[in-house]
């Protein structure tokens, strides 16, 4: 029962410890935010996938399903929005 609230109590805790730290390092912040960007990929791609794959009932071709939808989703070209003065100034002059 009191696994939650003490999960909670360091995700707050924590939190405020990420913030001390970004206001202290403010000339180094893009070290920090790469820091923080890298573990998050290292999450997903070490424990969430992991966990996607082993629990994919759907196979092509022997490989599981969700280890092809993730390749194809990274091989995807990126869009580019263009940007609302472009598209305002595109439809209206004033």
């Amino acid at each position: 029962m009191w696994v939650p609230v003490l999960l909670g109590a360091s995700a707050g805790v924590t939190t405020a410890v990420g913030g001390v730290v970004a206001m202290r390092v403010a000339d180094r912040r893009h070290l920090v935010l790469g820091l923080a960007g890298g573990v998050i990929l290292g999450v997903i791609a070490f424990d969430l996938l992991s966990e996607a794959v082993e629990g994919s009932t759907a196979s092509l071709k022997g490989v599981p399903a969700s280890m092809v939808v993730f390749v194809a989703a990274r091989a995807m070209p990126t869009t580019t929005v263009p940007s609302p003065s472009v598209t305002i100034s595109r439809y209206f002059n004033p």
